[in-house]
């Protein structure tokens, strides 16, 4: 199978930045592990970002209270739908009388 390569369009490439040439290919490297190094220095393919105390803390904290917010919908469709399961249930709007006396206030 031959793929149709065609070169790469420079045009968008920071300034400063070259091509490898042939000579270059004598600079990289690799160990035993698969690591790539350029000119003896290991080149960082990616990084691993670790998140600091406070912001675990309130990752924690967005992820509970997501959690919180689902386990309330599926309790509140469950009472709308009735399901057997559900212990308690709010009541519902259409059975909630409107015309509930307000409270007298007092003078």
């Amino acid at each position: 199978m031959v793929e149709n390569r065609s070169l790469p369009n420079r045009s968008n490439w920071p300034e400063g930045v070259r091509s490898i040439t042939m000579d270059d290919l004598d600079s990289i490297g690799l160990d035993d592990d698969g690591n790539l190094y350029w000119r003896g220095r290991r080149v960082v393919t990616q990084q691993i970002q670790r998140l600091a105390g406070v912001e675990r803390f309130f990752g924690i904290l967005a992820v509970g209270a997501a959690v919180i917010g689902v386990a309330v919908q599926v309790w509140s469709w469950g009472c709308d739908l009735r399901w057997s399961a559900i212990g308690w249930c709010p009541p519902m709007e259409h059975q909630v009388s409107r015309e509930a006396p307000l409270p007298e206030t007092q003078q």
